[in-house]
């Protein structure tokens, strides 16, 4: 079943954030935020927000980050911190949207975002749901940007797919983005260290066939946060569990919730 929504831009720092908001929206009750992947906006997520949203009765804010989707372009090249500078912003977001009781739910590099928010202002989130987060750089993780390269620039109809949910971007914004993943000064990029300030109650998902991360991910989340954490690997299930398998993301979702009392609140 679908929720209702509306969409509306944000301005933050003179930046235009385009904002999906999902059911009504209270400042006392808990609502789902969803961080997007490496080359993600709002409309790759499809309705998997609005599916969550009905599974859970939570409200949901789905956004397109700065130079991504119908968000403001960031001029080339980003720098290497260009998560954490999005962990910083995503407060002043939740603020302007007099969102108080976020539970966090990323992506990929917005799995990681998550995780930076969590650890930077662990206040801040009721809880936190990552999928295939990374948390290092591992040789199957460049293994899987370089793959991506090579699709990206020998498969027009790939790119032309993918940019349909950027309409200001060309290829360059896919390359850009791979190749400052595969800068040598990020080849031994690690967010490990933070792990230890995240207090809240957390959940690691990632397939058992993810092509750009190992279970090496997930542990180190689960084993070094310092709040309740708890894990899922999901069977024959790649980078986009929330696509490949749906309803076991939501089901693993909505029981982490009720065991946390958040749907109570």
């Amino acid at each position: 079943m679908n929720q209702s929504h509306h969409e509306a831009d944000i301005e933050i720092d003179g930046a235009r954030l385009k904002v999906r908001m999902i059911g009504p929206f209270a400042p006392d009750k808990p609502v789902l935020v969803f961080l997007h992947e490496g080359l993600g906006s709002i409309t790759q997520w499809r309705d998997f927000p609005e599916d969550l949203s009905a599974a859970t009765g939570l409200s949901a804010l789905v956004y397109d980050r700065t130079g991504y989707g119908r968000s403001s372009a960031l001029p080339q090249p980003w720098p290497d911190d260009f998560l954490l500078r999005q962990a910083h912003l995503l407060p002043h977001l939740l603020d302007r949207l007099h969102i108080t009781k976020p539970v966090l739910f990323g992506h990929s590099d917005g799995g990681t975002i998550a995780l930076m928010v969590s650890a930077l202002y662990p206040n801040l989130p009721l809880a936190t749901i990552t999928e295939a987060a990374h948390v290092l750089i591992e040789p199957i993780t460049k293994q899987g940007l370089q793959a991506l390269l090579e699709k990206s620039t020998r498969d027009p109809d790939f790119a032309a797919r993918l940019l349909r949910h950027h309409p200001h971007q060309d290829i360059s914004f896919i390359t850009n983005w791979i190749k400052t993943w595969l800068r040598p000064s990020l080849s031994e990029w690690s967010m490990v260290d933070m792990l230890g300030t995240i207090t809240c109650p957390l959940l690691a998902l990632q397939g058992a066939h993810d092509e750009h991360g190992s279970a090496d991910q997930i542990n180190l989340i689960v084993t070094r946060v310092s709040g309740p954490a708890h894990s899922v690997i999901i069977p024959d299930c790649g980078h986009v569990p929330h696509l490949e398998a749906r309803q076991s993301v939501l089901d693993s979702v909505t029981d982490f919730l009720e065991k946390s009392d958040i749907l109570k609140l």
